[in-house]
């Protein structure tokens, strides 16, 4: 099973299909889990001699904000989809796709760029600016591009942080220009649980997901997607400290296919 989030704090549905009778003792499914640490170190004086750097080698600049005025406003959500994020606690990414470009979309994302942190008060929703350097891009060249925003939970000392909330911008295209190219084309997004699956343990059906800490959960499920209102809660509880721990829920397996769904809210 794939994690996915999409952009209203819900887990995209997940389907789990019986294939017939249950039969006790079936392997597991394994659980699929992704970590990863990111450090902030916004040093404006290193910016600019890494732009000077940039533009000695002719390297391309990007300016990674999603605020300009007049030409981009993408302010980035919290999980509920109208609250703006804002405070130290989130970090940006910045992934390009240097390959060679195809309308088809990215085929090789990478981080080149990350910032820390984002402004509060009436500037909520947009993190600090930070211009970042593209090793190897030339002026003119049309590459992919995404955003990723992500919440590490607090750890202690040198310990791996897991991301508990995270949420990616839909990729889009940029040229870039001789002068720091805008993210032109950013739409908003909004955060989301990091991780969410399903595990078959015999004739159950193991649900988990990452807990984000002191907040609600509400666990759904639906036989047919193509009604919308045939969504129905059969769980419902609060997070717990220290948030990065797992949330599971277990349910029989029945005869027929289902699609589950994960909503949280602080």
């Amino acid at each position: 099973m794939r994690q996915q989030i999409s952009e209203l704090g819900f887990t995209k549905p997940v389907h789990s299909n019986s294939g017939g009778v249950c039969k006790a003792g079936r392997k597991s499914q394994s659980l699929f889990t992704r970590d990863s640490r990111y450090r902030f170190q916004p040093l404006v004086a290193l910016a600019v001699l890494l732009g000077f750097i940039a533009s000695l080698r002719g390297d391309a600049i990007i300016e990674f904000r999603n605020f300009i005025e007049g030409i981009l406003d993408a302010p980035v959500y919290d999980v509920d989809g109208v609250t703006k994020v804002d405070g130290e606690q989130f970090g940006v990414t910045l992934f390009v796709d240097l390959t060679p470009f195809t309308e088809r979309g990215p085929t090789s994302l990478f981080p080149v760029g990350f910032t820390g942190g984002f402004q509060t008060g009436p500037n909520a929703g947009y993190w600090w600016p930070w211009e970042v350097i593209v090793p190897g891009a030339t002026v003119g060249q049309r590459i992919w591009v995404q955003v990723l925003v992500s919440s590490p939970q607090p750890c202690l000392f040198d310990e791996p942080c897991r991301n508990i909330l995270w949420g990616v911008s839909k990729p889009f295209s940029i040229v870039l220009q001789e002068t720091p190219t805008p993210l032109t084309g950013l739409e908003s997004f909004s955060l989301g649980p990091q991780w969410f699956g399903v595990q078959r343990d015999g004739c159950d059906l193991v649900i988990s997901w990452l807990n984000q800490g002191d907040v609600t959960y509400a666990l759904e499920a639906t036989t047919d997607l193509a009604d919308a209102g045939s969504w129905k809660e059969f769980w419902r509880g609060s997070g717990y400290y220290p948030a990065g721990n797992f949330m599971s829920v277990t349910n029989a397996i029945a005869g027929e296919r289902r699609f589950f769904r994960l909503k949280m809210w602080r």
